[in-house]
């Protein structure tokens, strides 16, 4: 119910249920508790739908990251075209409970794409943090991937390997701005592991999956 969303949360994914569970994904619940608010139990296709437009929209920005990093037409829809068919996304994608994954994975792609430059015929164009200063826009990017799913953490070891491929292409040292979102980005991530192992700890289990 709507009217309980502060303790989506507060509290494991199966708390409502009374089911003891370690796992903390509130973005999840939300979403599960908007689709409930509209559309009861009175069809699953709405939860359906939701996943399958977030993984679409994350195979979207998968191929526009691929033709960034310098693929063509093809090469950029080959590697989005396995990313959304390939049969290890069953489980994520068809099941309404899967939905933390695509969840996740969507604000992950936005992220990726405020930090990746593009480079056409030898020319790099400075990446959308650079050019406009989005750090604010990249932390709640991440944010929101983190309650969406715990394993949104691993964007930060992400942010290194991206903001190093942008040095490295453009020949230089990193940018100022480019460290600052290291920095937000390692102590959101610090922030979610803590929490994890304190305040959002439910149970014995420590459910890190």
């Amino acid at each position: 119910d709507l009217s309980n969303w502060p303790q989506l949360y507060t509290s494991t994914v199966t708390q409502g249920a009374n089911i003891k569970g370690n796992f903390y994904r509130p973005n999840q619940q939300m979403v599960y508790a908007l689709l409930y608010a509209q559309f009861g139990q009175s069809t699953t296709l709405p939860y359906h739908l939701v996943s399958i437009l977030l993984h679409i929209a994350s195979g979207m920005m998968l191929f526009t990251w691929l033709r960034r990093l310098g693929l063509g037409l093809i090469g950029g829809a080959f590697g989005a075209g396995i990313f959304l068919l390939h049969p290890v996304q069953t489980e994520a994608v068809c099941y309404i409970s899967g939905l933390s994954d695509p969840l996740a994975t969507f604000f992950i792609m936005i992220a990726v794409l405020l930090m990746t430059p593009r480079s056409e015929h030898g020319v790099v164009t400075p990446n959308l943090l650079v050019k406009f200063g989005k750090i604010p826009l990249l932390a709640i990017a991440v944010a929101m991937a983190m309650l969406s799913k715990e394993s949104g953490v691993v964007f930060a070891p992400m942010l290194v390997f991206l903001v190093s491929y942008s040095c490295l292409l453009q020949k230089r040292r990193p940018k100022l701005e480019e460290a600052i979102a290291i920095v937000v980005v390692g102590l959101l991530a610090a922030a979610s592991v803590l929490a994890k192992f304190t305040l959002f700890k439910f149970g014995d289990s420590i459910g890190l999956t």
